[in-house]
This record gives structure tokens, C-alpha cells and sequence, in this order.
């Protein structure tokens, strides 16, 4: 089953530029896909306060063109994968009023236990509550992002208590806010961004410092996002 709705967007979800922002791109999935899980008996929140949370392992996102300011956007979203499986995979599409696609993309998302600490099996009947699809929005898959060897400078940041979400780890969103931070300011600035990607590999804690590293290579930034012992995720923004 695909889920549409129609985006109704907001003045914060625009850059200095008058386009849509990369980081109200993956609030609008992210909603979309809650939405989506609502509609199936599947309330994350609920979830969650029940000692069983939905948890973000990767995204990939793509971009054709960030829709301006005033635009009319749709997005729509569906699962596709397997089940009894430890993760899934949910696609994303935003488009324009005429149907043109505008960014595409995925997260993989896996079951995790809150109580016991540690992840739990997606069950066939959770999984088939999502009508799941059987195709994907990339034909290819992507190589698994790697830390890299060594980098070219860093940053440290304060961790706010906004920043931490309903699970009692930094959102996931901010960790691409982290990634941006970092970056030099006329590439910040000019958000002439075309593919986002994010693995997540420990969670950052409530109160922790961060380590933003950054390597550049070709136009392509690789950024370590550190706790205070070990590495929390890498980001790739090109």
C-alpha cells in the first residue's frame, strides 16, 4: 500500500535561498512515514511508550530539485522487504502539483526493544499490517558508508535538550543538523546539495559532547559525528 498526502509547508522548513530545506526534506518522510503507521493501528509514540520503538538505521536521499517557497508539494510513502526480518525498508517520494519528481529516498528502520536494550524481530503480521510493495525508488543499492581513515578538521558542539526526542537519544534529524554545522560556510550557505546519506551506528546520549569531523574528497563531504567514547554516525553530503 502507497500512502499520499499533500504537504501543507511551513516558513522554517525554507533555507536562505527560498527552497525547501534538506533537513524539513527528511521531516516531511519522517511525518509522512508516522502518519503512514498511524493509519495501520502502528502509533510510534505508542509504541514507544510501551517499551517497543521504531529506530533509524540509514537514510539515502536523492534530490532532482527543492520545490521554492509557495510550492505545492505530495509526498508518499511505502514499505517493501521481508519479513520475520531484524529491519525494513521504507520508500519516500515528493513530488510536484504536476506529478514531476522532485526527491526520492529510503530509510531502513529496525525493531528495537527499550526495555531489554537491544533490537527484536519484525514479525510477518506487524509487517503485513503495511500492505508492503514489492519494488523500491533505487534500482541499485549503495555501498555501506564507511568512517573515514582521517580527517580534515573538526568541530565540537553543545548538545541542547531540544535535540533529544520521545526514545531519550538525540533526534535523528539532528544529526544532519550536526553534518551542516560543520561544513565550510559557502558550501552551508549555497545548499547545492544532490544526495544525502546517513548510517547511524550508536546513539547519542542525552547530555554528551559532540565531535563533528569532516573529510572533503571530490566535492563529497564525509562527516564523523562522535559521542565522548565512540562514533555515533556518518553522514555523506554531495
Amino acid at each position: 500500500m502507497t500512502f499520499k498526502e499533500i504537504y501543507q509547508t511551513r516558513i522554517e522548513d525554507y533555507d536562505i535561498n527560498g527552497l525547501l530545506s534538506v533537513e524539513a526534506v527528511l521531516r516531511i518522510f519522517e511525518n509522512i512515514g508516522s502518519h503512514h503507521s498511524d493509519s495501520v493501528s502502528n502509533s510510534v509514540i505508542k509504541g514507544s511508550l510501551n517499551g517497543i520503538a521504531w529506530i533509524f538505521v540509514e537514510w539515502r536521499i536523492e534530490i532532482e530539485r527543492l520545490p521554492k517557497y509557495g510550492e505545492l508539494v505530495k509526498a508518499e510513502t511505502w514499505i517493501n522487504g521481508k519479513a520475520p526480518s531484524s529491519s525494513v525498508m521504507r520508500n519516500f517520494l515528493l513530488s510536484d502539483n504536476e506529478g514531476n519528481t522532485l526527491i526520492k529516498g529510503t530509510a531502513k528502520f529496525a525493531l528495537f526493544d527499550l526495555i531489554k536494550r537491544k533490537p527484536t524481530r519484525i514479525s510477518a503480521e506487524l509487517f503485513e499490517m503495511y500492505s508492503p510493495e514489492n519494488f523500491s525508488v533505487f534500482e541499485n543499492k549503495s555501498e555501506r558508508l564507511r568512517e573515514p581513515e582521517e580527517y580534515d578538521f573538526e568541530l565540537q558542539l553543545v548538545q541542547r535538550r531540544s535535540d533529544v526526542d520521545f526514545n531519550g537519544h538525540v533526534h535523528n534529524i539532528n544529526y544532519l543538523i550536526y553534518a551542516l554545522e560543520a561544513l565550510p560556510k559557502s558550501v552551508y550557505e549555497s545548499r547545492d546539495f544532490s544526495c544525502v546519506r546517513i548510517l547511524y551506528k550508536n546513539p547519542l546520549k542525552s547530555g554528551e559532547t559532540i565531535n563533528v569531523k569532516v573529510r572533503e574528497n571530490d566535492g563529497v563531504y564525509s562527516v564523523g559525528i562522535y559521542g565522548e567514547d565512540k562514533i555515533s554516525s556518518i553522514v555523506e553530503i554531495s
